[in-house]
């Protein structure tokens, strides 16, 4: 990785640090963009791979192909089928540095960062970085970028399922939908014992629906939230336009979790252009 490291990423930079290495990834993105395949800016235009998982990966020397199967996050939070096809590769290469870890689950673990560069003439490279330390380089040199979102039918009584995923579907329909009806709901879900990915789920629904009677539950839960939720909770306060939460989400934005401090300062970048209009 030449932009994001794994040094960087465990350093837990304040948000006024680590913006440097987005600035300086997008700048290299223009500077290479007329080179780059449209399938390939596609993935960076369209789609974002953090936080999403390796299903598979399979390889055909013969062939010369790669595909790589992950699960991410779509829209409004719905389960996201990515498939990553190289075309034409000729290096698949895997490191590990397993003394260079971030939490995350087992295996490779959540693939947090990745970057597209230009190799040898007609050819590319994508690199990839999980918590589990392992690098992933890939040169190629053709793209093909595949990906859907699982929608699936719910009902209103499976919000109460003691099944995570059937809970779940039922949140996102919810959000989907503008059910503004069910905000009263949803927040009485949030106050129980959920799985914390639904609870996660809860509070983007509640940002989506925009009612502002949830935002005096999600700001008592900015004074106890210490995790990846609290970035959910900031934005959803910014969504929902409450601007009682500037001062907590400006300490936010010293938050040692990257991701937290990103949409703290993504809210607070819209309650201050919304206030001053």
């Amino acid at each position: 990785m030449k932009f994001f490291t794994m040094q960087w990423w465990n350093e837990g930079q304040t948000w006024e640090d680590s913006k440097h290495a987005f600035t300086l990834y997008k700048q290299h993105m223009v500077s290479i963009r007329h080179g780059v395949p449209e399938e390939l800016l596609r993935l960076y235009d369209e789609i974002t791979l953090h936080d999403s998982s390796v299903r598979e990966i399979r390889q055909s020397s013969i062939d010369q192909e790669l595909i790589i199967e992950l699960g991410g996050d779509g829209e409004d939070g719905c389960l996201r089928d990515i498939r990553l096809r190289y075309l034409g590769v000729s290096s698949f290469r895997m490191t590990v540095k397993t003394e260079e870890i971030h939490h995350g689950p087992h295996g490779f673990g959540d693939l947090g960062y990745d970057e597209i560069d230009l190799a040898d003439p007609g050819f590319f490279e994508h690199r990839m970085l999980f918590s589990s330390g392992t690098e992933i380089t890939i040169t190629f040199r053709d793209f093909e970028l595949h990906y859907q979102d699982d929608i699936r039918p719910f009902d209103l009584a499976d919000l109460d399922s003691s099944d995570e995923d059937t809970q779940r579907f039922a949140i996102i329909g919810i959000s989907r939908k503008r059910m503004l009806e069910h905000t009263g709901k949803l927040v009485e879900i949030l106050q129980q014992e959920i799985p914390e990915a639904n609870r996660r789920h809860v509070v983007r629904a509640l940002g989506n629906l925009c009612v502002a009677e949830s935002a005096p539950h999600l700001l008592r839960m900015l004074e106890y939230e210490t995790g990846m939720i609290a970035g959910d909770v900031a934005k959803s306060l910014g969504q929902i336009g409450v601007v009682e939460a500037i001062p907590i989400l400006e300490s936010l934005t010293e938050s040692p979790i990257l991701w937290v401090a990103e949409q703290a300062c993504a809210a607070l970048k819209r309650l201050v252009h919304d206030d001053i209009k």
